[in-house]
């Protein structure tokens, strides 16, 4: 019988064959039963007849909070992930979260508070918070927000509460809370935690930067699932501020000189003054705009209720002293005429002052572009947001609601104008780009021509060795030739 070399190419070839079938066949083992999404379970979405077995192994979470991309950003909370479920801690409150998806088992070994996600219902004793929902695709979820709802500016969300969609969860005549809304999760502050229902405090206003608080948008996020579009709104606010502020930058190097800013306010009930105290959020941006915070050293001279206000002389002084002031209030009227000492701002901006106060806090870059445009009117040209001139109409609201919000679904409208570089800076990466592949070009297609010709050679190399063999084999084969003599004249028949 004929019998054939284990090295022949047709055994290999089996063997390979036999190699792959027990690949697929241990892989489809390996991944039997187990979920591995490619996006993360949205608006209330559960995981479906999920076996516990598969869902040890699984990654049911695969957007996920990019906070290795921003290490110098908030430290007071984090967040780990552990396939079916996510822990949200927080090193302030001591807080504790279990966030598992909905329809896998609770997972009873972790302590903290358990809860289903994405949640579908949630409420807000801020309006600070309520931008956050917006960034993230969930306006709808607002079920509830436990202030006076004319403290609200988003035309959209002011909609869906004339609608009936969001309650105000609160009695203007008796400064109460109706704890009484059904909601999964109440966003709320340290004062509001003890009245409303299933509340997690954020802890934003302790941080010592505004751009660790613009990631309390992740916070929020990660109770709805919603880290992609967390994370897109923070790369967005941060790319931003550090543009403005680069720009900024480049302006005061060229002028040679900071403005000199008084940051205070006016409280009529104490004819007194608040006057700005470093560090602090406003000192931030103020710098970051090319700013030097005026700062007082003299002791106040009003008193009002065991607090301490300084007196209408003394800010006088300052305001000489100062190229810009910023009230975080609205200007009172009697001190109009200090506009001959200095460019006056208060928080009467476009949407008025309640727009101040509920979106300043999550757009830091929208407030460093007001402050740009008004330390440098000749560099920049944006349009103040928050800020109004003395001399300005003051700031309203939008109150045609259908046509400020013809589509409560929108995507967030960011305030911040492109940053003057940013097309630049794209073009000049683009140009970068081209240059880098055409140089890559050239040296690869050299290098794929040397490739080419050493294939070439090495083929022939092995053609040839392998003719040589066969060559080699046939000869060696053959029968062996009868050995032969040259004739010589003894050897010749003898002649009869």
């Amino acid at each position: 019988p004929r019998t054939t070399s284990s090295s022949s190419p047709a055994v290999a070839s089996r063997r390979r064959k036999m190699m792959k079938m027990w690949c697929v066949a241990l892989w489809a083992i390996a991944i039997e039963g187990l979920v591995i999404p490619d996006k993360n379970y949205v608006d209330g979405e559960c995981v479906v007849d999920l076996e516990e077995e598969a869902a040890a192994s699984s990654d049911l979470f695969p957007q996920k909070w990019e906070a290795e991309s921003r290490p110098e950003f908030s430290l007071l909370w984090e967040v780990s992930y552990h396939g079916t479920y996510k822990v949200l801690t927080n090193a302030l409150t001591k807080s504790r979260f279990v966030l598992y998806q909905c329809g896998t088992r609770v997972p009873e070994e972790e302590e903290g508070v358990k809860v289903a996600v994405p949640i579908t219902r949630a409420a807000t004793t801020s309006t600070t918070y309520l931008p956050f929902f917006e960034m993230i695709g969930e306006r709808r979820s607002v079920k509830a927000y436990t202030s006076d709802f004319d403290y609200v500016t988003s035309p959209c969300l002011r909609k869906l509460y004339r609608d009936g969609e969001i309650v105000q969860a609160y009695d203007p005549a008796t400064w109460s809370i109706d704890g009484s809304y059904e909601a999964d999760v109440t966003f709320a502050d340290n004062w509001t935690r003890s009245v409303v229902p299933n509340p997690y405090v954020m802890t934003d206003t302790h941080e010592d930067s505004v751009l660790e608080t613009v990631e309390y948008v992740q916070v929020v996020g990660l109770f709805f699932n919603r880290e992609a579009e967390a994370n897109a709104a923070i790369d967005l606010i941060v790319d931003s501020y550090r543009c403005t502020s680069e720009e900024v930058s480049r302006v005061v190097a060229v002028d040679d000189r900071r403005k000199n800013v008084l940051y205070t306010n006016y409280w009529a009930a104490a004819d007194g003054w608040n006057v700005a105290s470093c560090p602090n959020w406003y000192c931030e941006v103020i710098e970051s705009a090319g700013g030097d915070v005026v700062l007082s050293s003299a002791t106040p001279e009003v008193s009002y209720y065991g607090y301490p206000w300084y007196s209408t002389d003394q800010i006088l002084e300052m305001v000489e002293e100062a190229d810009v002031v910023i009230s975080d209030g609205s200007w009172p009227t009697q001190f109009e005429n200090w506009t001959r000492f200095a460019d006056i701002y208060d928080n009467q901006g476009k949407n008025g002052a309640f727009d101040w106060y509920e979106r300043r806090h999550v757009e830091p870059d929208v407030l460093l572009q007001d402050l740009a445009v008004a330390f440098w009117p000749e560099a920049f040209a944006y349009e103040r947001k928050f800020l109004r001139r003395l001399g300005e109409p003051v700031g309203e609201r939008p109150e045609d609601l259908d046509a400020a919000c013809p589509d409560v679904d929108a995507p967030y409208d960011f305030q911040h104008a492109d940053c003057p570089d940013a097309d630049d800076a794209d073009a000049d990466d683009d140009k970068k780009q081209k240059s880098s592949s055409h140089t890559l070009v050239l040296w690869l297609l050299p290098l794929c021509v040397a490739l080419a010709l050493l294939a070439c050679l090495c083929l022939f190399l092995a053609r040839r060795r392998a003719s040589d063999k066969r060559h080699f084999e046939l000869v060696r084969k053959q029968p062996p030739v009868p050995e032969t003599h040259p004739k010589t004249l003894d050897d010749e028949d003898p002649v009869a």
